[in-house]
């Protein structure tokens, strides 16, 4: 049994988790991987400006069909971690 604890209750004023439970932390990972900038990358994944930016700035979550490009593009990242972020310890 794990016995880590899960640290967004341990500090809940804290948004920056690093751990990858928020979908704009793993578009943030996903994009310093690519080497790329934003623009290229937005352009490299096919999608559009304002929804990628929304993401990154927390306004909106992940959309299956947002996934689907970045996942197209760069199938070694794991697509169920893409989604719905690390599996959570219990």
């Amino acid at each position: 049994m794990d016995d880590r604890k899960d640290d967004r209750r341990i500090f809940p004023c804290n948004q920056r988790s690093h751990n990858f439970y928020y979908d704009y932390e793993r578009l943030n990972f996903v994009l310093r991987a690519s080497g790329l900038s934003h623009l290229d990358f937005i352009r490299h994944i096919g999608c559009d400006f304002n929804t990628f930016m929304e993401i990154r700035h927390r306004m909106r979550p992940f959309d299956i069909e947002f996934v689907r490009k970045i996942h197209v593009r760069y199938p070694q990242i794991d697509l169920e971690w893409l989604l719905f972020g690390p599996a959570i310890r219990l």
